[in-house]
């Protein structure tokens, strides 16, 4: 299928002025704040989406120049790449990151002018500037920050965001819900309740899985079978972590939204996410200003979410990690079987994103110079995107070395890979 990438709007003179925040000078302010003020082209502004992978992306203009952005409502903060920061000429300042959830290192930001998005112009921000998305097919984010002070429906049935003015109606418990306000980074959370037991979950357009729930609550939750290893994941402030995959029995709702037997990742972190393939049949509207969100179901009350790829390979996991190479439970990790052939490493991610993680000291993939974190570009001539458990697995079992290309920063870097036995 052709790819189209929808060019940002050249905005027309501005009709409707929202204020997000007072005027301030720039070096207070920190990349959880809201635009200094925004500008929409009309009284609602509808932003084209395309989809890639499992994720969002739209094109949008930093102070007039094109770039390409991702749909991030899992971050409480604004940010761009290292890389845009560059093209743009911007001055880096720093500041220190404790204001953003609860971190307490120093990191860098620049302060940008403008950012429009389609027919919505965001002015007076302050981002982060972020090296690892260089490796990346995006330059930055629409997150949290660009909600306050307006009505942002999230519609990915339709491949859209809309920005507009107004205010939802007070919380009915059926269509429109509290913001829970539970998140300890302040991004958008709010209660949904898993067959009968309620659990705050945020709403995160760059979880590629469907429910993810902390492996603290396995005994709280009915599911049709025990969880079983699905791999593992990475996330940029819990770094990687483990899965568990399994259905649960019986039905979660979200208001008066009923989703049938949703798939269920626990993981070894805390929190609770609500990801891409339910927020798929799911409009989700902010109003971020006053702590609700509406919610309507693109498919009627009830909504069901099909087989996932643990699903369907019993042995491979979502993320198109190595199968089997590490069984999980809630106290940690096993070590893998002895005999086992593995590539040494596992793949952490969805395509067509994709890092190296648990490389094996002294395997093969060691030796030839991999290292955790190493960004996927081609695997044995299959492209990121195109990766599958089954190509893994197959590299498994040969015993031949395969070619396995990757990013490291600025570099784009080659290793033939043996497989490695566990001794």
């Amino acid at each position: 299928m052709t790819k189209t990438l929808i060019p940002a709007a050249i905005l027309i003179a501005s009709l409707t002025l929202v204020d997000c925040a007072q005027a301030q000078s720039r070096s207070p302010r920190t990349p959880v704040d809201p635009p200094q003020r925004v500008d929409l082209s009309s009284a609602s502004v509808s932003v084209p989406l395309e989809k890639e992978g499992p994720f969002y992306y739209t094109s949008v203009l930093v102070n007039g120049r094109p770039f390409r952005f991702t749909i991030e409502t899992g971050a409480s903060f604004v940010a761009i790449s290292g890389r845009a920061a560059k093209a743009l000429s911007l001055p880096t300042d720093s500041i220190d990151m404790r204001v953003m959830a609860g971190q307490s290192r120093r990191s860098a930001v620049v302060y940008i002018d403008s950012i429009s998005v389609g027919g919505a112009t965001f002015r007076g921000l302050t981002a982060s500037v972020t090296p690892r998305w260089d490796t990346q097919s995006f330059d930055g984010i629409i997150s949290v920050p660009y909600f306050t002070g307006l009505l942002v429906s999230l519609e990915l049935s339709k491949s859209r965001l809309i920005f507009s003015r107004g205010k939802l109606p007070e919380p009915n418990g059926r269509d429109v819900v509290p913001i829970a306000g539970r998140d300890r980074a302040g991004r958008v959370d709010f209660d949904m309740d898993l067959g009968g037991v309620s659990t705050p979950v945020v709403v995160d357009t760059r979880s590629f899985v469907p429910l993810t729930i902390p492996d603290s609550m396995v005994g709280l939750l009915r599911t049709e079978s025990p969880p079983q290893p699905i791999g593992g994941a990475m996330g940029p402030a819990l770094g990687a972590f483990e899965l568990q995959g399994a259905r649960l029995s019986g039905a979660a709702r979200i208001g008066s939204i009923s989703i049938a037997r949703p798939p269920i990742a626990f993981r070894n972190r805390p929190g609770a996410v609500l990801g891409v393939p339910i927020l798929e049949s799911i409009d989700v509207t902010f109003d971020v200003s006053h702590n609700r969100i509406r919610v309507a179901s693109s498919t009627g009350r009830s909504v069901e979410i099909g087989q996932q790829p643990w699903e369907t390979e019993s042995t491979a996991s979502a993320a198109n990690s190595e199968p089997a190479v590490r069984r999980v439970g809630p106290s940690g990790p096993a070590a893998p079987a002895s005999g086992q052939r593995t590539m040494g490493f596992n793949l952490a991610g969805f395509p067509p994103e994709l890092r190296v993680i648990n490389l094996v000291a002294g395997s093969d993939a060691e030796r030839a110079g991999l290292k955790n974190g190493d960004v996927l570009v081609e695997f044995d001539g299959t492209s990121r995107d195109k990766m599958s458990p089954q190509i893994f697995r197959a590299a498994a079992d040969r015993d031949r070395g395969t070619r396995i290309v990757v990013r490291r920063g600025t570099e784009t870097l080659a290793f033939l890979v043996k497989p490695y036995v566990v001794p």
